[in-house]
């Protein structure tokens, strides 16, 4: 099976937000210790990707690949327009945008590796 790529739309506008899992797990023990252990050992990146002026047909050709992924459901290659480095992500949570004139669209979307 091939890995689908992410569409070749406009670059998303700064600041583009970057965070990592934090694979922790900790209990609080009686005397008031904290214990802690990774509950998995793999960080997982995340990424939140902004447009605050998406042309109609950069907007359309997204959306379409959103639901060719059904959402989150599959992954997908993307490649980091800042580093140049290439990941395989899925999105998570939802995808909202907005129709701020007539052909642009403000919104966000988040992905997460792997």
């Amino acid at each position: 099976m091939t890995l689908s790529v992410f569409p070749n739309v406009a670059n998303p506008v700064y600041p583009l937000d970057e965070g990592r899992e934090n694979p922790a797990i900790s209990s609080q023990m009686e005397n008031g210790m904290v214990i802690s252990r990774p509950r998995f050992t793999r960080i997982r990146k995340k990424w939140i990707l902004k447009w605050t002026a998406l042309k109609n047909n950069e907007y359309q050709v997204l959306m379409n690949f959103w639901e060719q992924m059904c959402g989150g459901s599959q992954e997908f290659q993307w490649v980091n327009p800042v580093t140049g480095v290439s990941y395989i992500v899925r999105f998570t949570g939802e995808i909202n945008f907005h129709l701020t004139s007539h052909d642009m669209w403000e919104g966000e979307i988040t992905l997460q590796e792997v």
